[in-house]
């Protein structure tokens, strides 16, 4: 509140409402803000009932966006062109992973089975498998994509690793220390106890 609509509230002059409030009548000293605290105080001491603050609109709270379908495919950079009708956009895969919305022509072209078992392609969901037999061919498969090599005893791929670090978001891989990112071990823990796919992992594959 200013000064001198509190003034004009008690019906004094603005000097003097300066004056008592310990404001230097200099300037546009009338025009100086007063907290709201020290303002009633100073009305109600002149018997005047201080004004009820009028209600702010909130505006009304935004839902939380749904985050991304995500896909990843064997291929670090896989791409399908537009459909013929325009309806669905290009399709391009950057290190093993296209983002897109939900409910998109895009995320539905790729939900297709036919595309899914010509190109190895899996929905990554951010919930891991509740079935433990499944939950372990998960991990025997993202084991196969780290140590691509014929024997173990070479070590794990480099790219392997990426492969598997692309199931994780960006904020997901942010938060593992280096360690843990280049620790094959870790990274298969990771994934398997935050991600699924939309495919049911059965021994023998």
């Amino acid at each position: 509140m200013k000064v001198h609509e509190i003034a004009k509230l008690c019906g004094l002059e603005k000097e003097q409402v300066a004056a008592e409030l310990g404001i230097t009548a200099e300037g546009k000293y009338w025009m100086q803000g007063v907290d709201d605290a020290p303002a009633n105080a100073f009305l109600v001491s002149k018997g005047v009932q201080p004004p009820e603050t009028p209600e702010v609109d909130q505006p009304p709270p935004q839902p939380k966006k749904g985050r991304s379908a995500r896909f990843w495919s064997p291929k670090r950079a896989h791409y399908f062109p537009a459909s013929d009708d325009a309806e669905r956009g290009d399709i391009q895969f950057k290190d093993w992973i296209y983002e897109t919305e939900r409910d998109g022509p895009e995320a539905a072209f790729l939900r297709i089975a036919d595309v899914q078992n010509r190109t190895g392609i899996l929905e990554v969901l951010d919930k891991p498998y509740t079935d433990v037999e499944v939950a372990v061919e998960f991990e025997l498969f993202l084991d196969s994509l780290i140590f691509s090599g014929a024997d173990r005893s070479d070590g794990p791929s480099r790219e392997g690793m990426r492969m598997v670090r692309a199931f994780l978001r960006g904020d997901e891989l942010g938060e593992m220390d280096t360690v843990n990112k280049n620790s094959s071990t870790a990274l298969k823990k990771a994934v398997r106890m935050t991600k699924s796919t939309n495919r049911v992992f059965v021994a023998g594959e």
